[in-house]
């Protein structure tokens, strides 16, 4: 089964509100990424998600969650968020977020960043070949699913 990305990303921004954080939607889409990969990979699945990962100049980005969360930079406002969609979420992904929320809510967003852009990356190979210019711009670039999970399991194992 695949579940909606911003429900999820909802669910991790509640995290963050419940432990007093704050979170800048650029580390929400990281912590994301990696969410979906590990499912992928832990669960056998082809993804978590519906939504797609577009190739951006700070890494895979979702459109929907970009949309949903931006705040110019800053941190999300958790205030404003409405968070009733997320007891949709079955018990068994809430669960398998929270791992992936303790594994990363401490690790900087930096770090996250450079994760994503190791040379092995299937964000790497894609913007390998294209300005900053292309990658800044509308591009409908996106990163296969199938590639994440096979990079996920050689460069994570």
């Amino acid at each position: 089964m695949k579940y909606s990305i911003v429900d999820c990303a909802t669910y991790i921004v509640k995290k963050f509100k419940d432990d007093q954080k704050e979170i800048l939607e650029l580390k929400l889409e990281k912590i994301l990424y990696f969410a979906e990969a590990y499912y992928m990979v832990y669960r056998n699945r082809t993804s978590l998600f519906w939504e797609r990962w577009l190739v951006k100049p700070y890494g895979p980005m979702n459109l929907e969650v970009h949309n949903r969360f931006k705040n110019g930079g800053l941190p999300i406002d958790k205030e404003s968020v409405d968070y009733t969609n997320i007891k949709h979420l079955p018990k068994s992904i809430r669960k398998f977020l929270d791992t992936i929320y303790d594994v990363y809510k401490d690790t900087p967003t930096s770090e996250l960043v450079e994760l994503t852009h190791v040379p092995s990356s299937p964000w790497s190979r894609i913007a390998k070949n294209m300005t900053g210019i292309e990658l800044a711009e509308n591009n409908t670039k996106y990163i296969s699913k199938k590639e994440t999970k096979k990079w996920i399991l050689e460069y994570f194992h």
